[in-house]
């Protein structure tokens, strides 16, 4: 079988392999190790907006990139997408949502809440009290303690929903 590559091309080539294989994993052990980029991103940034303010409001969503499911506190019911008020001290529940911004409407959404005693359905019911300082709201970590319930919500993102 004859050989597409003249013949001096093929010692180049080994040539060149062999020196890649030789530098490349010296250079790749001094390559800079990954930070974890998650400590730069803050899902309450822009949802402190009204409509005249509006230049691109933003939800604080916990979700995975490109996952099916978002979820985040709602604090009101709200008229289209004005669920969630980060000056609100109480929330209804995790919203689970398909809404990208306050401007488009939802669909297929849910609020799902922890609750100790007594079972309220409806969500203005249930509202718990909350201290945000002493919660983590972060794209792949939600942590909420319940004071009216005296539990902590915790949830993490998959792809199609959340634990």
């Amino acid at each position: 079988m004859q050989s597409l590559l003249p013949r001096s091309w093929s010692a180049h080539l080994v040539l060149a392999s062999a020196f890649t294989g030789i530098i490349m994993p010296a250079h790749a052990q001094n390559a800079p190790k990954l930070q974890n980029l998650l400590q730069y991103a803050d899902p309450l940034q822009g949802t402190d907006s009204v409509g005249s303010l509006s230049r691109g409001n933003t939800l604080p969503l916990v979700a995975r990139p490109f996952g099916m499911t978002h979820w985040s506190l709602q604090t009101g019911e709200g008229n289209w997408g004005w669920w969630f008020s980060p000056g609100a001290r109480a929330i209804q529940g995790v919203r689970a949502t398909h809404q990208p911004s306050p401007w488009m409407g939802d669909y297929g959404f849910f609020n799902v809440m922890a609750q100790t005693g007594k079972l309220y359905l409806r969500a203005n019911q249930r509202t718990s009290t909350y201290r945000p300082d002493e919660s983590v709201i972060s794209p792949n970590y939600l942590k909420v303690p319940l004071r009216r319930y005296s539990t902590l919500l915790e949830m993490t993102p998959t792809e199609r929903c959340s634990l």
